[in-house]
């Protein structure tokens, strides 16, 4: 075989492996991007849920708290209190579920795109960031797990009235999680999209 031919062998042998190569990157770009809109999908539809859900729980809470003062007005400094501080004890509780669920999702995204979420990780290492410097300013205050309760209010009622926070600012944080989710998702696939395109142009 001439010197000439083993060398076009050689190319075309190369040509193809870099073929191949391209379609691969191609498929797994393809692949990734299938998943992250359809995690962004599912991350979307939660978020409108529990915005209704917020609409309901919100209004149930006020809807107590006020035909409570609206009872005995008496109370209403006591009770605004006692809000204030419930709040500040889920707040700390939600907070750190929070943060647990950011480092997951973080987590995720290095496993799932290791090739494409660098900047995605790093904007989420500085949501991270903040949500430690704010439990950090929580413990500093030290919030504790329980608030005094007004008299003259009947426990039954004042029960109910926490419940009804609890659920209102479980609504709120699943929105704020899955809103920073949806940002993060979005950018991802931002990125994917033009991976792909210049590899198709290859």
């Amino acid at each position: 075989m001439s010197s000439s031919s083993s060398s076009s062998l050689l190319y075309i042998n190369v040509l193809l492996l870099v073929l191949i190569h391209s379609s691969l990157q191609t498929r797994i770009l393809s692949d990734e991007i299938t998943n992250a809109t359809r995690e962004l999908t599912q991350v979307q539809g939660l978020k409108s849920e529990y915005q209704q859900n917020l609409t309901t729980s919100e209004n149930n809470y006020y809807d107590l708290f006020y035909n409570l003062i609206d009872k005995q007005s008496s109370v209403e400094e006591e009770l605004e209190e006692f809000e204030d501080c419930q709040t500040e004890v889920n707040l700390k509780k939600f907070g750190n579920r929070f943060l647990t669920n950011l480092n997951k999702f973080q987590e995720e995204l290095r496993i799932n795109h290791p090739e494409h979420s660098e900047k995605i990780i790093k904007e989420l290492n500085k949501d991270i960031v903040n949500m430690e410097k704010h439990l950090e300013k929580l413990e500093n205050e030290k919030v504790i797990g329980l608030c005094d309760e007004p008299e003259n209010i009947d426990s039954n009622d004042l029960a109910k009235l926490s419940e009804l926070l609890l659920k209102y600012i479980e609504d709120d944080y699943h929105i704020a999680l899955y809103t920073l989710k949806e940002e993060h998702l979005s950018e991802l696939i931002k990125i994917l999209k033009n991976s792909a395109e210049k590899n198709s142009v290859k």
